[in-house]
């Protein structure tokens, strides 16, 4: 390889490392703007999409998951597992409420379609086929309220909802 070759690629190398580099710049700016609690005194959307917020509604009660495991000796989170069935209705039911420091595991059954489910906040998707199930996990850390929703293969009406983290006792 000549030295003329060896300059070419050295330049090549740099321009792409470079693209790489600004593409990563933009993605993150571009997440913190979805991650931004935007709201007017009303209450209403400043043309933000709001995917988490600290606020913990008053009226939320405990959700009761369809099976539920506790340490309450060791000191470990405990463990709830929570359905949601999708169709074209949208999703069902469309909030769930844990408790901080547990561990949830969000069962998704599509019934009558193809659909996806997205906590944006954490940065989780996943597709699920008609007739088939997925399993979502992740650590309650946080007391706040995510929201949860559909982008690509949503149910005829729309699909969000949210999932409420309770403060610890």
């Amino acid at each position: 390889m000549n030295p003329r070759q060896k300059t070419i690629i050295g330049i090549s190398i740099a321009v792409v490392v470079l693209l790489a580099l600004v593409g990563a710049i933009a993605r993150k700016e571009k997440g913190a703007t979805h991650q931004d609690v935007g709201r007017e005194e009303d209450g209403a959307l400043e043309g933000k999409e709001i995917f988490f917020t600290p606020d913990v509604p008053e009226y939320v009660e405990l959700s009761k998951p369809v099976h539920e495991t506790k340490d309450e000796e060791g000191g470990k989170a405990a463990l709830g597992i929570f359905e949601v069935t999708m169709t074209e209705e949208g999703f069902q039911p469309n909030v769930i409420a844990a408790r901080q420091g547990d561990i949830a595991q969000i069962l998704l059954r599509a019934i009558d379609g193809d659909y996806d489910f997205a906590i944006p906040a954490l940065g989780m998707r996943r597709v699920v086929e008609k007739g088939t199930e997925k399993l979502l996990s992740f650590q309650a850390t946080d007391s706040g309220t995510l929201l949860f929703l559909c982008r690509d293969a949503c149910p005829r009406s729309g699909g969000s909802g949210k999932i409420v983290i309770l403060p610890k006792e």
